[in-house]
């Protein structure tokens, strides 16, 4: 396509840790919610459509198919045999890098790639997938598990409660975190979270709100 961003594009690859419960899909799908984007992939890894009131769940197939169209908004559910899941992931990147100019969302990171290996595929999107106009959202509920290429790449680090020391030692490394600020994550409370601006340099923190029920509505 002759209108791709080329060269001179900003990267924006953004890594969402945290263990189950977190709060990490609820920040992410505000992120999404404020880009609102015409062009989003996203690859879901649960047991239920995580984001079906944001994207429309199809068959591999056809997910590569809407990805070559001016506007979609598709989600794909993956499959838990691993073998089938390598094959799938495989495709749904090569698609993303085709497609281009898109937000490509990937949960649970660590059911397909490991610390010292990253798919081909994968690895093209997380180091030369900004000359094709891709912003990237890659989560995990272990980051010591993923691969080194996506979170040595990413522009922003979004860290929430975690459950191993493994994984706070690899986010106080990647986020370069003081050591008083790495006991603060070490001890982060639910729905807290602590996010690296790489670019700026910027650490903040806040908490995830969810809005208040009606009780009289709920009745």
């Amino acid at each position: 396509m002759n209108d791709l961003p080329g060269v001179a594009a900003r990267p924006r690859i953004v890594a969402v840790m945290g263990s189950t419960g977190c709060g990490k899909s609820a920040w992410l799908k505000r992120e999404l919610d404020a880009a609102n984007p015409k062009r989003l992939l996203i690859w879901d890894y649960s047991p239920v459509p995580e984001y079906q009131d944001r994207a429309t769940y199809l068959p591999l197939v056809d997910v590569i198919r809407a990805s070559s169209g001016a506007t979609f908004r598709v989600a794909y559910a993956a499959p838990i045999d691993a073998g089938r899941r390598r094959q799938a992931f495989e495709l749904f990147c090569r698609a993303a890098l085709r497609a281009g100019r898109c937000v490509v969302v990937v949960e649970e990171l660590r059911y397909v790639t490991t610390p010292s290996r990253s798919p081909d595929s994968w690895a093209a999107l997380v180091m030369v997938g900004r000359k094709a106009g891709l912003q990237i959202y890659g989560t995990s509920q272990r980051p010591s598990h993923v691969d080194k290429d996506f979170l040595g790449n990413c522009t922003q680090l979004h860290c929430g409660q975690l459950g191993y020391d493994a994984d706070v030692e690899t986010m106080s490394r990647e986020m370069r975190l003081s050591a008083e600020e790495r006991e603060k994550l070490l001890h982060l409370p639910p729905l807290q979270w602590m996010h690296r601006d790489r670019e700026s340099g910027q650490l903040s923190h806040g908490k995830i709100d969810f809005p208040k029920r009606n009780k009289a509505s709920a009745i």
